[in-house]
């Protein structure tokens, strides 16, 4: 997962914002899931979703492999 830092003055009610712990001056985040194969040398990305408020890890994993097949 990767999050990016937001400084919108609409995070208590945007579901697209989550809240964190603080890092780069911000305590909310735009959050990002995404499954991959890897080698030495290339990465390819089989899915990528945006994590909405709520959304719990089991559920955010079960999405990905379920969309990545």
């Amino acid at each position: 997962m990767t999050d990016k830092p937001t400084y919108s003055r609409w995070k208590k009610v945007n579901r697209n914002i989550v809240g964190g712990k603080p890092k780069a001056s911000a305590c909310h985040f735009f959050r990002f899931a995404t499954v991959q194969i890897a080698d030495k040398k290339h990465v390819l990305t089989l899915y990528a979703m945006h994590c909405k408020k709520g959304m719990n890890n089991k559920e955010i994993v079960e999405r990905l492999v379920r969309e990545s097949m």
